[in-house]
């Protein structure tokens, strides 16, 4: 989550649409209910997310997306295909996604199988550029430039430069990421 052409600084938890496969043990099923929030399914592992977590946990309930898209993710095992469809169909509940698989990795992890515990920067970027976060995931060469990026050294500019040649098509979207990054989270993304 770099500068201009170096997105690759970092943040090693990687912001792939895989950070959030495992988000199987939320589901989408309606019933039961958080200490917080009314709704959504109700496992130890969500009610650990919904206490540790009440504004990330409120938030995804609150986007129909959201849990639609934790269902969809459910159906498609490791079909990347089918995970790309998913991000189509609920893009507005993929930052919401993202946020509640950063609590279930962190604050959550013995309670919940799965999740991605993020760095402060990238989080920040899930919760502030929640639009252009949603775009770029959406976007298949922004999100593949994104994590060709983030698997290049921070200053090996070779790798960063073959990332944009292999996947230009993506560098639009990236950028308004990155600028949203830029005025959002500087504090927070070194």
């Amino acid at each position: 989550w770099g500068g201009d052409r170096g997105a690759g600084t970092g943040d090693s938890g990687r912001a792939t649409a895989a950070g959030v496969g495992g988000a199987g043990a939320v589901g989408s099923g309606s019933g039961g209910s958080s200490t917080v929030c009314e709704g959504g399914p109700s496992t130890p592992c969500t009610e650990c997310i919904a206490e540790s977590c009440a504004a990330v946990w409120c938030g995804c309930l609150d986007e129909p997306s959201c849990l639609g898209l934790f269902g969809c993710y459910q159906q498609c095992g490791a079909d990347p295909m089918c995970e790309q469809a998913c991000l189509q169909q609920f893009e507005p509940g993929i930052a919401d996604v993202l946020l509640v698989s950063d609590c279930a990795g962190s604050a959550c992890s013995a309670a919940c199988n799965w999740g991605n515990d993020v760095p402060p920067c990238t989080e920040c970027i899930y919760d502030q550029c929640e639009d252009e976060t949603n775009a770029c995931f959406v976007e298949p060469q922004c999100l593949a430039l994104l994590q060709c990026l983030m698997d290049c050294d921070p200053l090996e500019l070779s790798c960063q430069d073959q990332c944009y040649d292999d996947h230009g098509a993506g560098v639009d979207t990236l950028e308004v990421l990155l600028q949203c990054r830029a005025a959002n989270c500087s504090s927070r993304c070194p």
